[in-house]
């Protein structure tokens, strides 16, 4: 799915609302799937291993100012203004739509 420019705000912030919801969800089953396993090791073939993988991959390729401001937007939202004592308004929407669009870059080449 390739997202570019301003008018698709609404749907990559959708997609990766999707993604990140999808990633804390794989990494719940992981931690189920690991408690009834009896031998201890990881199941390199497992979806949501391969998911949790493909997702820190992408972000092993972002800048960190793009980490810095998709985790608190999506992975790990803890207030919602977190921005508002380090960016006015107008730069922080750049740096988000330039965050947003790296991460679905890098997403959809992993």
């Amino acid at each position: 799915m390739k997202i570019e420019g301003s008018k698709y705000y609404k749907e990559m912030v959708k997609a990766i609302t999707e993604i990140a919801s999808s990633y804390f969800v794989s990494r719940r089953m992981l931690l189920i799937k690991d408690n009834s396993l009896s031998s201890g090791e990881v199941d390199y073939y497992n979806p949501y291993y391969l998911y949790i993988d493909r997702v820190n991959q992408t972000f092993i390729k972002l800048s960190n100012l793009d980490k810095e401001v998709l985790y608190n937007e999506f992975f790990y939202p803890n207030d919602e203004n977190w921005w508002i004592n380090y960016y006015d308004k107008k730069h922080y929407i750049s740096i988000k739509m330039k965050a947003m669009k790296n991460f679905l870059r890098a997403y959809n080449e992993v």
